[in-house]
């Protein structure tokens, strides 16, 4: 099979099982093992297992418990609301200033948590009631939490390098 046809076949077959309702972890290993059965046979499965096997075995990937440990850490600890209310008091004046605050304060977070959901959860429980309560509109409001969250990827103690390091078997440091 050619691999033009081969691509919009496994396209075809995900998105028709994402429309049957497949939550996306099983569509896609079942489209990765189902195809590799089909073009290798059974010798496809070795080199899955290996690669896996590889992945998990890494010592760099100790990392990203570390990273949820300290996210649930600043939550917790009340660390990450004294940070936004440190941020209010000196940005709170300016126009848009809450605003500008929560985006850097998303920034920060994301440098010290590495992921994007620990850091838009913690930032929505803590600014968004707070931007709720001073008169910000719900979607600029939203709008700075998102943005500054997606940032998280970007700064380098990212969960996302460790993980793109440790597959493609780049070095981690090189990447940061």
């Amino acid at each position: 099979m050619s691999p033009e046809l081969l691509t919009i076949a496994m396209f075809g077959v995900f998105f028709v099982l994402l429309g049957l309702g497949v939550p996306l972890a099983w569509t896609t290993a079942s489209i990765g093992l189902g195809f590799s059965l089909g073009l290798w046979g059974t010798g496809g499965l070795s080199v899955i297992v290996l690669r896996i096997w590889d992945v998990m075995t890494s010592f760099s990937m100790i990392a990203i418990p570390l990273f949820v440990f300290m996210g649930n850490m600043l939550h917790k600890s009340g660390i990450a609301n004294d940070l936004f209310e440190s941020f209010h008091v000196w940005l709170g004046g300016l126009r848009g200033g809450l605003a500008a605050g929560t985006v850097v304060i998303c920034m920060i977070l994301a440098a010290m948590i590495g992921t994007v959901g620990a850091d838009v959860t913690i930032t929505g429980l803590i600014a968004l009631p707070f931007m709720f309560k001073h008169g910000y509109d719900r979607k600029l409001a939203l709008g700075c939490i998102v943005a500054g969250g997606a940032l998280g990827v970007l700064i380098p103690p990212s969960i996302m390098f460790i993980v793109y390091g440790v597959t493609v078997g780049e070095s981690i440091g090189k990447l940061f």
